[in-house]
Formats: C-alpha cells, sequence, structure tokens
C-alpha cells in the first residue's frame, strides 16, 4: 500500500515533494501506533509505559527518574506520572538509592519480567505482519 504510493511518488517526473512523503510517514506511523497501543492494552500499559518497562529491562540495577526521563526526551515530572501508574499496577518497584539516599530507583519486579518476553516475542511478529502491509 505505502510502497506503490512511495514508487508512484519516486518514479514521478516531478521532484518529490516532502509534504507527500510526511503525509506518509504520518499514515504509516498511526497504523503502527494504532496496532501497538491495541496490543499493549491487554497488559493495561501504553507505548510509553512499554518504552519505560524496555528501558528498566536493559539495566539489572535499576534506572533514576533521571535517567528515565534523559532516555524518553521528557521532563521529569512527566516520569513519576508514568512510574506511579506502573507501581499500582505492580510493573515497577521505587526503592531508595544505596549510594544517595535522598535518591529513588526504579527496578521492575517479577510481574514484569515475566511478561516482557512474551509481549516483545508477540509484538516482533505481530510488526513484521503490519510491516508486509505497509510494503506491499
Amino acid at each position: 500500500m505505502f510502497k506503490n504510493a512511495l514508487q508512484r511518488l519516486i518514479g514521478s517526473r516531478e521532484p518529490v515533494k516532502t509534504y507527500d512523503l510526511l503525509r506518509l510517514q504520518a499514515k504509516s506511523y498511526r497504523l503502527l501506533k494504532n496496532e501497538i497501543d491495541t496490543y499493549l492494552k491487554a497488559y493495561k500499559i501504553s507505548a510509553l509505559d512499554w518504552m519505560v518497562l524496555g528501558l528498566l529491562h536493559k539495566t539489572h540495577e535499576g534506572l533514576k527518574f533521571g535517567d528515565i526521563a534523559i532516555e524518553l526526551g521528557v521532563e521529569p515530572p512527566f516520569v513519576t506520572e508514568l512510574v506511579n501508574g506502573l507501581e499500582k499496577r505492580k510493573y515497577i518497584a521505587i526503592k531508595e538509592s544505596l549510594v544517595d539516599k535522598r535518591s529513588k530507583i526504579v527496578k521492575l519486579t517479577n510481574k514484569a519480567i515475566k511478561i516482557i518476553s512474551d509481549v516483545e516475542k508477540n509484538l516482533q511478529s505481530k510488526l513484521k505482519s503490519i510491516n508486509k502491509n505497509i510494503l506491499s
């Protein structure tokens, strides 16, 4: 679907217009986002929640709120909101830093660890299917 539209743009004798590229990019983004959001809804998490869980999954020692904010490119108060929601759903735990008692460390719970590999595997499979539709 998008591949054909892109090929028409590229194959045209007219120069490719940036607004046409942005339109195609926006359509593909919405398609991917809707599919991911629908899948993650079964776990009561958003795409942003999934990103936080993914960041924490990469580190065994956990992350500070500020480090999560930097990685996501958001303000620390927004991270507090995300973390509080994930904590309520028992996906993460907040602990005091052993190094600095004023600092809090965010870590995954066993519940989160158990679902991460399943969600990742199933989402990867789903995205392969979606990409085939985008590129056909």
